[in-house]
């Protein structure tokens, strides 16, 4: 299922592109949309890097889209500092761009010098990446934003983490965003899909991380129909069973055991209620 919805959400994309390169926002749209294309982007090299194939015309397209967008001068720091990280992460930086980004650090805000040091990580240089962890950014927050770049607290808190996952994941504010993600969707949720999309997936990155590094045990899967399976914190372990009856796990060690079951077939008779709503023609 994951890997249909991957290749659906590509064709998706396919169908977005403009005679820009760039992406609209709705597929056969043809006006592109630039915050839209640079947040693509950061899926479809995911998906790349996964094994997905992607049309590398399609790819290039987007390239010559974003590069033209940044060189026209048009869009503010935050939207050039996306569009570069953008581009670094497609194998095309723009070296000479994040370097004057980089001198104008203090004009960016948290979101703006997270895909700025995105770009220098893509880039090859953490280096340069760790510079743009300003501690006065941090303790600003982002306003949220409706039109144009879109952008938020929890968006830019995210973005920061995903990135700094990469650069340093032993660094202090790991904790630190990933308490502040959490505090807002205690108490205020996360009310976008832009805020949800970008919370779980830095989550996510930092709980495999650390899974990987606190893990270490081992299991097995017996039962009715199944074939005796081995597995382990390095080893995940998936299998397909037909029929009925009891499957028994067992394991032993430290770390987290996550277990995902689909099933498919017919509901039994006895499992079904009637149900009047009282709707009357």
């Amino acid at each position: 299922y994951a890997q249909e919805s991957v290749l659906a959400g590509i064709k998706r994309l396919e169908l977005m592109q403009t005679r820009s390169g760039g992406l609209a926002y709705w597929p056969g749209g043809t006006s592109p949309y630039l915050w839209g294309t640079c947040y693509a982007t950061g899926f479809l090299m995911e998906a790349k890097t996964a094994g997905f194939e992607i049309d590398e015309d399609f790819l290039n397209g987007l390239v010559a889209y974003l590069r033209k967008a940044l060189r026209s001068g048009e869009h503010e720091l935050n939207e050039q500092a996306f569009i570069c990280q953008a581009l670094a992460i497609f194998g095309k930086p723009e070296q000479s761009r994040q370097r004057y980004l980089l001198d104008k650090a203090e004009a960016l805000d948290l979101g703006g010098l997270a895909r700025l040091a995105g770009a220098w990580q893509a880039s090859g240089r953490p280096d340069l990446a760790r510079r743009c962890l300003r501690e006065e950014a941090l303790g600003k927050e982002v306003a949220r934003t409706f039109k144009d770049r879109l952008t938020s607290d929890t968006a830019a808190c995210a973005t920061m983490l995903s990135v700094l996952l990469y650069i340093d994941w032993d660094h202090p504010w790991v904790e630190i965003l990933k308490d502040r993600i959490l505090r807002t969707k205690r108490e205020n949720g996360w009310p976008s899909t832009l805020d949800n999309g970008l919370a779980l997936v830095s989550l996510c990155k930092l709980h495999a991380r650390t899974a990987s590094k606190e893990s270490d045990y081992s299991g097995s899967l017996t039962g009715t129909g199944l074939q005796v399976a081995s597995f382990s914190s390095a080893n995940p372990f998936g299998q397909s069973v037909s029929g009925t009856g009891t499957i028994k796990l067992s394991s032993s060690g430290k770390g987290k055991i996550f277990v995902s079951v689909k099933t498919q077939g017919l509901v039994s008779p006895e499992s079904l209620e009637p149900i009047d709503r009282g709707i009357t023609a």
